[in-house]
């Protein structure tokens, strides 16, 4: 018995230990760049400034030891009812094979899952049908045998802090967001940013060249489909589309919009915008996330936006937390699947995506300034204000589909342009931010109802 509580012990704390260092490796930079920051140019603090800072940093503190102690007595509670039925030397002994399953299979099996996770664009499953300075345009094609593709065109607008590859979480299980569209025989389309580090025209973009490029593609689509495109938002992805909709640039191209968890006003989300308020204002700023590249552009660093919001989640994110549930998932199955491969995979990745500067300054103006009361946005495009109230003018149909367990855009966020035009209309799912990608069959049967009603 007193051989396998030593296993068991060891494997737990090497367990801790490890993903205590993976969340190490994502602040580390972050914190980096604040201190180079700080020693450069020097933030002064008011006292009332200074006490803002020490409420916040404990209150992340509390939340973090808060959420890791209700996890772990979840999870003693739980062991308790498995040691009384099994036995507590069987218990150890299970445990203990379980938890080196996290330590040494897991990441092997998300190396090994890397042929089978995200986009692989040269395995013969999608068309380049074009490109522009910043995009790259693929179609999707179905994974299923016997689909017969007619209709209207539908492209998809991927989200930026995500990344691309969450929409085709594992294309060959049925867990592909883009491949559920394709698989029900609608002309799937999906624009693809083109490498920041490799591209300076992405590096440099701004909103209206998202628009003006997505413009020129959807005027292929309506060409070769003889239909008008419907875009496919999922989170900032639909945010963007909304707003070049409603710049009423892609009037001719664009006649309907479906948007996935977008944060149309990101004043209303009580996560991110309460943790942003909580700041002393002298640090709302994006250099402590701005890189400058050797050719003098500057970019967001992809690991400090995905700091932030690991920051922001510490409640049910800490490492020991993510490490507890992560075991309890390997309860029920006794292995690694290859969806938790595969998630730990794109967590992986996400944190590595930088982004163009341009565009998420207006993410955080989004989350700065409020819609007004008139519909009014706080972000222009084309030099022009833009209004929800201008929906039904430039669109003939949208559809919001919100996660209702969603705590990084919350439903009050996502909900905002319902207020304000009878055109649009709202879906509700029970699950999270991601939960859409992830189950796809199960959650877009109403985006799919809704586009193809427009076709007939």
């Amino acid at each position: 018995m007193l051989e396998n509580q030593i296993d068991y012990l060891s494997s737990f704390n090497q367990g801790v230990i490890n993903y205590n260092n993976s969340f190490q490796e994502l602040i580390t930079p972050l914190t980096a760049k604040f201190i180079s920051e700080q020693l450069t140019h020097p933030t002064y603090l008011s006292p009332s400034e200074f006490i803002k800072l020490n409420t916040l940093t404990y209150d992340l503190l509390a939340q973090s030891f808060n959420g890791s102690l209700r996890d772990y007595l979840q999870y003693l509670n739980q062991s308790v009812e498995i040691a009384r039925s099994e036995g507590i030397d069987e218990f150890f002994k299970k445990e203990s094979k379980l938890i080196n399953l996290i330590v040494k299979t897991l990441p092997k099996k998300i190396q090994e899952i890397e042929k089978d996770f995200g986009f692989h664009f040269d395995n013969g499953k999608y068309n380049h049908d074009y490109e522009t300075n910043c995009f790259d345009f693929y179609q999707v094609l179905p994974n299923k045998e016997g689909i017969e593709i007619k209709g209207k065109p539908l492209l998809i607008i991927p989200p930026y802090v995500l990344g691309y590859d969450i929409l085709a979480f594992l294309p060959n299980e049925g867990k592909s967001f883009v491949h559920e569209l394709a698989n029900n025989g609608i002309p799937t389309y999906i624009r693809i940013i083109k490498p920041i580090l490799k591209t300076p025209s992405v590096q440099t973009m701004f909103l209206e060249n998202e628009c003006e490029e997505t413009k020129e593609f959807s005027q292929k689509l309506l060409k070769k489909h003889g239909s008008p495109v419907t875009l496919a938002g999922y989170c900032q992805g639909g945010f963007t589309a909304m707003l070049s909709c409603l710049s009423g640039k892609l009037e001719k191209e664009v006649d309907a919009l479906i948007t996935f968890v977008s944060p149309m006003d990101g004043t209303k989300s009580t996560g991110i915008n309460k943790y942003l308020m909580d700041l002393p204002d002298s640090f709302k700023s994006l250099k402590y996330a701005t890189r400058i590249l050797s050719n003098g552009n500057k970019i967001i660093d992809g690991s400090a936006v995905s700091a932030l919001y690991r920051l922001k989640s510490m409640t049910t994110e800490s490492p020991f937390s993510t490490f507890l549930k992560d075991l309890q998932m390997i309860r029920k199955t006794g292995e690694i699947s290859n969806t938790m491969a595969a998630f730990n995979r794109w967590l992986a990745s996400y944190k590595e995506i930088d982004l163009p500067k341009k565009i998420i300054e207006t993410a955080d103006l989004s989350y700065a300034i409020s819609v007004t009361s008139q519909g009014d946005l706080p972000v222009k495009l084309f030099n022009q204000k833009l209004n929800f109230r201008d929906i039904s003018k430039y669109l003939k149909a949208c559809q919001l589909n919100i996660s209702t367990l969603d705590n990084l855009v919350e439903p009050e966020c996502a909900r905002v342009p319902a207020q304000f035009s009878d055109l649009v209309e709202i879906v509700e799912h029970k699950t999270g931010h991601v939960g859409i990608a992830l189950s796809p069959s199960k959650f877009l049967s109403p985006a799919i109802e809704f586009h193809k009603k427009l076709s007939e």
